[in-house]
């Protein structure tokens, strides 16, 4: 970020057209400012052809233009490809590219490390240090898109990388308003996904607003004591408030939640722990994504046998629950579910 500038990208549609009328231009040019900045994607203003040529030298003394930069990038050899990358602050954060055939997905983040601390997860781990600001977010897509030419193509996003969203609610929210918006990033709400523990006074708020993305709720046990042994943080509802939540929610709404399951060897992948969970989701909309977890020498846990997880994943079909186990990718990377870390900082802990 150039110094004393503040980030033209922190601004909002409103005050971006509002900044472009005070520096000299019609509104429908200052418009134009942000349709050159999100829609197009360009961030040098000389190229803003359709704006007059003073302006568009004068407004690079006024804000900065500058995105995260990548520091790094770790390839997997099954094509997905992590990014390093730097904040104005110099803080750091991961994003994660990932090819599958004809489907692109992009895994952002949240937050700088994550308050969270689940027990399974390397991300918790690192500690936390703060909240991503609403640029910062959404600016991981556009680092993204620029790196591996995915302008104009249709690509899911899952803000399941390093953080808990649900704790970056209002800047998350700022953010999409870029994200969501025809003239903005124009991505469509259902290509997203957002990845929550279930935060108390947040998960309810956030199911209320039709207007935000899909939700997938990380649970990882149907039941309490073992979900806490996982999940330690306070801030955290608890399994039967979860439930309670998704109730209200199956009545209200079509769209199916998912229900993230990380599948433990003999921790939560017993045949006890398959029928508690289906009874979690016995009436209520939801769908289950079984995690095979991705093991690592600095956690505590190891990954099943691939046997006990079809045998999982049988209990919950036998109750009409939608499931299906998700494949690994980036695991040589550490760029798999619960590997985004700074890496370097946990080994000297």
């Amino acid at each position: 970020m150039t110094e004393n500038l503040a980030s033209v990208f922190e601004m909002e549609k409103e005050e971006l057209i509002k900044a472009g009328i005070e520096k000299g231009l019609k509104p429908f040019q200052a418009k134009d400012c942000y349709v050159w900045l999100y829609n197009r994607r360009v961030n040098s203003p000389e190229e803003w052809s359709s704006l007059p040529k003073t302006f568009r030298k004068e407004i690079k003394h006024y804000f900065d233009f500058s995105f995260p930069q990548i520091l790094k990038e770790s390839v997997s050899k099954d094509g997905t490809t992590k990014l390093l990358l730097e904040l104005y602050d110099k803080m750091k954060i991961e994003a994660v590219y990932i090819p599958q055939g004809k489907r692109t997905t992009l895994c952002i983040s949240s937050q700088v490390g994550c308050p969270v601390g689940c027990s399974f997860c390397l991300t918790g781990k690192g500690g936390f240090i703060r909240n991503l600001t609403a640029s910062e977010i959404f600016l991981q897509l556009v680092v993204l898109e620029k790196r591996f030419s995915l302008f104009g193509k249709h690509y899911n996003v899952v803000l399941m990388g390093m953080g808990e969203p649900l704790l970056n609610l209002d800047n998350f929210k700022k953010s999409l308003k870029i994200i969501l918006d025809p003239e903005g990033l124009a991505i469509s709400r259902r290509r997203i996904t957002v990845s929550t523990v279930g935060i108390k006074g947040k998960l309810e708020e956030y199911l209320q607003d039709t207007g935000l993305p899909p939700i997938a709720i990380s649970l990882h046990s149907a039941m309490e004591e073992k979900r806490r042994k996982l999940i330690p943080s306070r801030a955290v509802l608890s399994v039967k408030e979860i439930r309670e939540i998704l109730q209200k929610s199956s009545r209200r709404e079509r769209e199916k939640i998912s229900i993230e399951y990380v599948l433990i060897r003999d921790f939560n992948d017993s045949k006890e722990d398959a029928y508690a969970l289906k009874k979690f989701c016995k009436g209520l909309k939801v769908k289950v994504n079984l995690i095979p977890l991705n093991q690592n020498k600095l956690l505590d846990f190891n990954s099943p046998e691939k046997e006990e997880v079809i045998k999982f994943q049988d209990i919950l079909s036998s109750g009409g629950i939608s499931t299906t186990i998700r494949k690994s990718r980036g695991g040589d990377i550490n760029a798999a579910c619960g590997l985004l870390s700074t890496m370097e900082k946990i080994k000297a802990r």
